[in-house]
């Protein structure tokens, strides 16, 4: 048989007949008048080339064919709203879902311990990937949904949603035994320094140059580096200083010979977005993964 000429409304009819074995209640169940049933009946039976009904005192009597297949309809009905029925609930306790992350080194040893710790006791089966993020490609993996997630400080195209994490202030690493910076940082020490500047692309302006571009200054990078954690060892064993986002900084140089400075340059303030795509905007599990990390993030900037 041809499906393709087959009006599924008629299923719905075939069921509320079979529920209700009348057709005036049957239509009342649809929304439809009576003689819309009896024209719906018709062409089921002509579809079907059986009579499907019989009308008794009793009422609308299914026929055996109609007995038969009466399960097999009922299946596909269910399975159809099923299917076109939003699923607005998640139990994390339960899900199995495999999300998708993508963020950065800086990000991910600021967030990621506390993030995995609070999943393993809420969310047990889940299950997560992180990858680099790439700026570049990183609106792809959403739109094609490779990625359900990127968590970076800059990103943009067309059908995406952004919600701002925390925002971090900049601070400046000086060896305690630095040749020249003792007890403060001067602007033109700042300037004469040579600098360490954290890069993972290794080339370009860093925020730092910009801000000093503001004041027609420069400074003097002597090392691009694309790996955070061995940054504040260096410092501390030399003359070079680093500007980094305060709570990477922390954590980086714990232990360590540093101390730190604010810049004596105005330099904005580090700010971390989780950017998703529309197609999984009202996906409940999605919705769930945003929260939980939004909710460690403000737990760990505080």
């Amino acid at each position: 048989m041809n499906l393709s000429g087959i009006d599924l409304n008629l299923l719905l009819v075939f069921e509320a007949i079979y529920t209700e074995r009348n057709l005036s209640k049957a239509g009342e169940r649809l929304s439809l008048s009576q003689p819309a049933v009896s024209n719906a009946l018709r062409r089921l039976r002509e579809t079907l080339n059986n009579p499907l009904f019989v009308r008794t005192a009793e009422g609308m009597v299914p026929t055996n064919h109609a007995v038969a297949i009466q399960p097999t309809i009922a299946k596909a009905l269910d399975d159809l709203r099923s299917c076109l029925t939003p699923d607005l609930s998640f139990d994390p306790a339960q899900a199995k879902n495999h999300f998708r992350i993508s963020l950065s080194d800086i990000i991910g040893s600021l967030i990621l311990p506390e993030l995995i710790a609070k999943l393993q006791d809420n969310a047990p089966h889940v299950d997560l990937t992180f990858r680099h993020v790439d700026r570049k490609g990183a609106y792809e993996m959403l739109r094609t949904g490779r990625h359900d997630l990127v968590i970076s400080t800059e990103l943009d195209g067309p059908g995406m949603y952004q919600q701002l994490l925390f925002k971090d202030p900049y601070v400046t690493l000086v060896s305690n035994s630095h040749s020249t910076i003792r007890d403060d940082l001067t602007l033109k020490q700042f300037c004469q320094a040579k600098h360490i500047l954290f890069s993972l692309e290794g080339q370009g302006p860093g925020l730092v140059d910009t801000a000093l571009a503001r004041q027609s200054l420069k400074r003097h990078v002597a090392l691009r580096l694309p790996h955070v954690s061995v940054i504040p060892k260096i410092v501390e064993e030399s003359d070079m200083i680093v500007t980094l986002p305060l709570r990477m900084a922390r954590i980086h140089s714990e232990a360590l010979n540093i101390k730190t400075f604010k810049p004596p340059v105005e330099v904005p303030d580090l700010a971390v977005y989780q950017y998703w795509h529309s197609r999984s905007h009202h996906d409940p599990a999605c919705g769930w993964i945003r929260s939980q990390i939004l909710e460690t993030c403000r737990a760990r900037v505080q």
